[in-house]
């Protein structure tokens, strides 16, 4: 069923990408790029996909783009292991960002280099830039506006004060993501929530 469902999706990715194409709409073409980048992490096929978007080279006041390409490639790359290049990529998308003042998007670019840390050993440096993204959702608006990536930094602070050893934080990191998570009428990341709550009871 799952696959019958991806198939579909990949189909309706690439329709979007030709009917951008054939309209010739360079923002349009990107997004259908990075549906087809999304639909194939964990692969090669993700990086060609995110490397597709930053060909068409786009550069428009007030788009995401190329911020959103080199992101995207930087995931991709990570969830590779492929941690020096990711890195570079999440620095050009943090300098694109930066430029178009775009604060949200830079606090995404952060959120990616916080993990890639926690992978390369860095978990003091890793557990300071989730506790700053973290400031980010200082009012109920940006935590309903940016839900998934509240939850997504609750559960990144919450993990990292565990690397680190401050497991009564972590505790209370992780029962606010677990109150938070049984808001969204889908759980998002509840399960996540609740089996690292389980681990710091062990």
């Amino acid at each position: 069923m799952k696959s019958l469902f991806d198939s579909i999706k990949r189909q309706s990715a690439q329709a979007f990408l030709l009917k951008a194409k054939r309209e010739k709409k360079s923002i349009k073409i990107a997004d259908g790029y990075y549906f087809l980048s999304e639909l194939n992490k964990h692969n090669t096929l993700g990086v060609k996909y995110a490397d597709s978007i930053l060909a068409l080279n786009i550069n428009k006041k007030g788009s995401d783009y190329p911020a959103k390409g080199y992101l995207q490639k930087g995931i991709q790359l990570y969830y590779l292991a492929n941690y020096s290049e990711a890195f570079e990529n999440y620095l050009r998308a943090h300098k694109y960002y930066k430029v178009s003042k775009n604060k949200y998007g830079r606090l995404c670019v952060n959120h990616y280099i916080g993990l890639l840390k926690n992978c390369i050993n860095e978990h003091e440096e890793s557990l300071k830039v989730f506790r700053e993204n973290l400031l980010f959702f200082n009012n109920k608006e940006k935590q309903i506006k940016y839900q998934k990536q509240y939850l997504k930094s609750l559960l990144a602070l919450a993990d990292s004060y565990n690397r680190n050893k401050l497991l009564d934080s972590a505790e209370i990191i992780n029962k606010k993501g677990l109150i938070q998570s049984r808001k969204n009428n889908i759980r998002y990341l509840y399960p996540n929530f609740y089996y690292h709550m389980e681990s710091l009871r062990i």
